[in-house]
């Protein structure tokens, strides 16, 4: 996530909320990739909560940019 700030400050398109997404995007890949076989840890179903509050500040954002996609 650090390399991801360096890229976007690097880069001028630095903002908050253009981090998240693509941090966010970034750990439900890792997710996807990662994701236990076997049995579920127990850091496992902590993360999912982490998962599930990212998707409410990712609504929040689409909700917040919405005005000004439509006309």
């Amino acid at each position: 996530m650090l390399l991801v700030a360096a890229v976007l400050f690097t880069l001028e398109m630095w903002s908050p909320e253009f981090y998240f997404v693509v941090s966010f995007l970034g750990l439900l890949t890792l997710r996807i990739v990662l994701a236990p076989t076997d049995r579920v840890p127990t850091w496992w179903s902590r993360l999912n909560w982490v998962v599930r509050g990212g998707f409410v500040v990712f609504g929040y954002l689409v909700l917040q940019q919405l005005p000004e996609l439509l006309p």
